[in-house]
């Protein structure tokens, strides 16, 4: 039995033992291996050697098959006149294992280590890698929630973290991490995942964290000294206030649209309270989005909008084909229109039609004087 390695550094083995491997059959091997069993050759060779005439590619197939068919036997390379493969029945793969373990929630599969075929920069590499990142993410996720659901806090920081690892400049998977650890009782543990991340924001994209991630930063600022042998009231003061929104919340849910307004001086728990209202809100089964208008120079309008819709595109199931707002959405930004499953422009708007009418009035009257300017001329 040959066993291909894919994640990480690619190798084969037999038994164990390490298998000599041609580098010029390296790359046919790791696109062979991404999906065991026969397959077109003139797709696998277009595939691996994309730039090259069709008659060179098919060569360089050639060579590289047959090289392979020494180095790992005869029977283990499937090889006709019209296709190309590795034997499923004599090979196997450490990508395959995994992704059948992923399919099963097993928590192993979490814990491999290694990207698909880091070294290969091919466009079927970068897509291989890709799908393989997601299938993980998707499964770091389940096991988290998992966790969560089952009061098993130290568990659910392990998974987030993880998760936070391959995405490292996601930030939802960044604020989840930081409630896990709030949960977890590891308040320094989440200051400091905070300023690591907000620092890799700066550096790497230029960008501060956006609204939601700030409003969960600032459930971690200290709010002065608690007194001793007593535990942290963080809302102390504030029971009236946070009554009259869980009223208003109360109400929403019956179908009463609410609105509340919360202001007051810089400093006095303003974000604290509406954070508070929201985590209630999101454990009651809730949709919660954060949008802010900051004080900086330039902001695009509608920017507190247009992040309460992105954040809440994520969460809603996909409208009917027939539906009009998504494309109205796409006005803000047409990746709203996009996320909804309808991308394209939306339909003209009416001071797009004011616009349009008042060039075809300037047009009519232009053209109306240039004709009475030439028949005068005409008549001098």
């Amino acid at each position: 039995m040959l066993r291909v390695r894919l994640l990480g550094e690619l190798r084969v083995e037999r038994d164990g033992a390490d298998v000599p491997l041609p580098a010029s059959a390296a790359r046919a091997l790791a696109f062979l291996a991404l999906r065991l069993g026969p397959r077109d050759r003139e797709s696998v060779a277009e595939a691996l050697w994309p730039d090259a005439a069709a008659q060179n590619a098919k060569a360089n197939l050639r060579t590289a098959v047959w090289a392979l068919r020494k180095a790992l036997g005869e029977d283990a390379v499937l090889a006709t006149r019209s296709s190309v493969g590795l034997c499923a029945e004599l090979v196997g793969t450490d990508l395959a294992e995994v992704t059948g373990l992923a399919g099963s929630d097993d928590p192993a599969a979490a814990e491999r280590d290694g990207d698909v075929l880091p070294g290969i920069a091919d466009d079927w590499a970068a897509e291989a890698r890709a799908a393989h990142r997601a299938r993980l993410v998707e499964l770091l996720d389940r096991l988290a929630e998992r966790a969560d659901a089952a009061a098993e806090p130290t568990d659910a920081v392990r998974w987030s973290r993880r998760r936070c690892a391959r995405t490292p400049l996601d930030e939802p998977a960044h604020r989840a991490l930081l409630r896990r650890l709030l949960t977890a009782g590891d308040r320094a543990g989440a200051v400091l995942a905070a300023q690591e991340f907000t620092a890799r924001l700066r550096g790497e994209l230029g960008v501060a964290p956006g609204p939601a991630t700030r409003a969960v930063l600032a459930e971690l600022r200290p709010v002065g000294p608690e007194p001793v042998g007593e535990p942290p009231h963080p809302l102390d003061g504030r029971a009236a206030e946070l009554a009259a929104l869980t009223g208003a919340w109360s109400a929403a849910r019956t179908g009463a649209g609410q609105v509340a307004v919360v202001t007051g001086e810089a400093g006095i728990g303003k974000t604290r309270l509406v954070a508070e209202l929201a985590r209630r809100a999101d454990n009651a089964g809730a949709r919660v989005a954060v949008g802010a208008g900051i004080d900086i120079g330039g902001e695009a309008p509608l920017a507190a909008w247009l992040e309460l819709a992105g954040e809440l595109t994520r969460t809603v199931p996909r409208p009917p084909p027939g539906a009009v707002w998504p494309r109205e959405l796409g006005r803000l930004a047409p990746d709203l229109a996009a996320a909804l499953g309808q991308p394209g422009p939306p339909a003209p708007g009416l001071d797009e039609w004011l616009a349009a009418a008042g060039v075809a009035e300037l047009a009519r009257r232009y053209t109306s004087k240039a004709r009475g300017l030439r028949q005068g001329r005409r008549r001098t």
